[in-house]
C-alpha cells in the first residue's frame, strides 16, 4: 500500500477495530475510511467482535457509498487478525474478494 498512490475517493477504503471500556465489558467500533478524503464512509458499534458484524457494516458502508477498489485495515497494535474474516466476508456479500499482501481488492 506504501507505493500505492491514492487520487480518487473509493479507491481505497481502511478499516479498523478499537474496543470501548465499558463498567462490566467492552463494546466494539468498526469504522471504514475513504483514504483519499479521510472520510469516515460508516462506522458501528457492537457488543460482540464478529464476522457476521463485521459483514453488515461493511455491506451498508458500500449500500450507501458504492464499492471501493480496495480495502484494507490499519496496523495498529490492538487490530484483530482480519485476513480470517476475508473468506467470510467473501461468502457473506457475494463480492469477489482476492487477499494480497494485506490488502482486499475486489475485481471491477
Amino acid at each position: 500500500m506504501r507505493d500505492l498512490e491514492i487520487t480518487r475517493a473509493n479507491q481505497v477504503w481502511a478499516t479498523d477495530i478499537t474496543y470501548i471500556p465499558m463498567e462490566k465489558r467492552y463494546m466494539y467500533l468498526m469504522a471504514i475510511i475513504d483514504l483519499h478524503s479521510h472520510f469516515v464512509v460508516y462506522c458501528s458499534v457492537s457488543n460482540t467482535m464478529e464476522a457476521e458484524w463485521c459483514a453488515k457494516t461493511l455491506e451498508e458502508a458500500i449500500v450507501q457509498h458504492g464499492k471501493p477498489e480496495i480495502i484494507t485495515r490499519t496496523k495498529g497494535a490492538g487490530s484483530p487478525p482480519m485476513n480470517s474474516q476475508v473468506p467470510y466476508w467473501a461468502k457473506r456479500s457475494n463480492f469477489p474478494w482476492t487477499v494480497r499482501e494485506g490488502q482486499r481488492t475486489m475485481p471491477s
